[in-house]
């Protein structure tokens, strides 16, 4: 893989920000969510009932404080994963791993469309870098999300030569409706996707309707 110049770390860096910012709204909720219910918790064991104390054993109290704990500890643990998205920390996941994660990720954008998103027990493959993985395959989820009708399928497979494979199905009657509607196009466009998924050592193509990732190491066989 050629090393990539500055010009092409400042266009990657700027998508992978826009695929940041159609992200934000799942990990804030991610990251709320452990420490609103530690908060909820907590206010159990304050509240009272008119002049009569609500009626908690021992053994409950002990439950909840335990409760309280376990969240706070998930909010923290949760606070310091969304660091990883800003620093690269070396770590490595498996391709299903990075697939389930970034579907999750694009939850909303599937609301209410009746579009959804299918992973096939296939998708597997070595293990990849999470931080430019994870950018890459958001990156171009959110561009296939958005450009397929509503009410059809995303099925995406692994392989056998480390590829992963993403075909659109859609349903009866189904029409295109946008996400991103009124601002000219898709929210990130094929080419960006492209782009990023060069930029680390990755492969996006599109033939026939069937969108194809190659894996960093299943490029580098290629171009050898």
């Amino acid at each position: 893989m050629q090393t990539p110049n500055h010009s092409d770390a400042i266009m990657a860096q700027g998508i992978q920000f826009a695929v940041l910012a159609q992200a934000f709204p799942v990990l804030r909720h991610d990251a709320l969510k452990p420490i609103a219910n530690a908060k909820l918790a907590a206010g159990m064991m304050q509240r009272t009932s008119g002049e009569t104390p609500l009626d908690m054993s021992d053994e409950r109290t002990q439950q909840l404080l335990n409760d309280v704990d376990v969240m706070l500890d998930e909010g923290v643990d949760t606070v310091r994963e969304l660091g990883e998205w800003l620093t690269d920390s070396g770590k490595r996941v498996s391709m299903a791993a990075l697939t389930r994660e970034c579907t999750k990720l694009v939850f909303t954008h599937l609301l209410l469309s009746g579009k959804r998103i299918t992973l096939a027990e296939s998708v597997a493959g070595p293990d990849v870098a999470l931080f430019g993985g994870r950018y890459v395959m958001l990156a171009m989820l959110l561009h296939l999300v958005d450009t397929m009708p509503d009410g059809s399928e995303l099925l995406i497979e692994g392989r056998p030569d480390g590829q992963v494979q993403a075909t659109i199905h859609p349903g009866k009657g189904s029409t295109l409706v946008r996400a991103s509607d009124g601002r000219g196009g898709a929210m990130i466009a094929w080419t960006a996707v492209q782009t990023l998924a060069s930029f680390y050592g990755w492969r996006a193509e599109l033939a026939d309707g069937v969108f194809t990732m190659a894996l960093p190491s299943a490029s580098q066989r290629k171009a050898a």
